[in-house]
């Protein structure tokens, strides 16, 4: 367990010569003995963001992905691992403009990207995220099982590892 922080930093240029924010990403993690509150915040990393007409790309870890397309509306499609080193994954709109309420928090108008859905005898792989109109991120959830095949014998629903990582606001605002 973890917290993050990430804060809209300054604008710069990037080498496409386009305007783009600097996300500093700051940690903070769980202690069974220290309260979240007594923590400072340490820097975990640097990433960037560039929002066009067309899209919001943004670069975690180096990695490229075009985390939204426009115009966005329900069922639409992109390639938001396009400007990746990794496999093509489709992204697309599964929910618009829905009311949503996390950590007591009201959002009125959220969008879902489903970033890649794969379920079968073997794995189950859920990748999505949800962001609030004039916040941003607000939820994000990771999942990729292996179903257990002991003896040979596949039993899909039955987890033998894997990931479960989700995010999920807490507070969002100015500093």
């Amino acid at each position: 367990k973890f917290q993050i922080m990430e804060v809209m930093d300054t604008l710069i240029t990037d080498n496409s010569n386009r305007p783009t924010i600097k996300l500093i990403r700051y940690r903070k993690n769980y202690s069974a003995t220290i309260p979240y509150s007594s923590m400072t915040w340490t820097l975990q990393s640097v990433w960037v963001a560039n929002k066009t007409t067309t899209d919001v790309e943004v670069v975690e870890e180096n990695i490229r992905y075009t985390k939204l397309a426009f115009p966005a509306n329900l069922n639409g499609k992109w390639n938001g691992t396009a400007h990746a080193d990794t496999s093509a994954h489709t992204y697309q709109y599964t929910a618009f403009d829905a009311p949503l309420m996390l950590n007591g928090n009201a959002f009125s108008k959220t969008l879902t990207v489903q970033q890649y859905l794969n379920s079968n005898a073997l794995m189950y792989q859920n990748y999505y995220e949800q962001y609030a109109r004039g916040v941003g991120l607000i939820y994000k959830q990771y999942v990729n099982y292996t179903y257990s095949q002991a003896g040979g014998i596949i039993h899909t629903g039955v987890i033998a590892g894997g990931t479960y990582y989700v995010m999920t606001v807490n507070s969002y605002g100015k500093q």
